[in-house]
């Protein structure tokens, strides 16, 4: 599927099933997860899949959005 360039979005990560339809407990459950750098502000933010395994990592940078 291609993203609609209206609001400038970024495809960062995809997963998804081989076919459609298929439940959340065929391997589609995730969760993620926040870290704060008391330090720096940074934010580690993991994307997880049901058995704890790191799919996808963003590091985010404090400051104002934008700038």
């Amino acid at each position: 599927m291609r993203l609609d360039d209206a609001f400038g979005p970024e495809q960062r990560f995809v997963r998804a099933p081989a076919a459609a339809n298929v439940p959340p407990g065929q391997g589609s459950r995730f969760f993620g997860e926040v870290a704060v750098d008391g330090n720096s502000g940074r934010l580690t933010v993991p994307l997880r899949e049901e058995g704890g395994g790191v799919l996808f990592t963003r590091v985010l940078q404090p400051g104002r959005v934008a700038q």
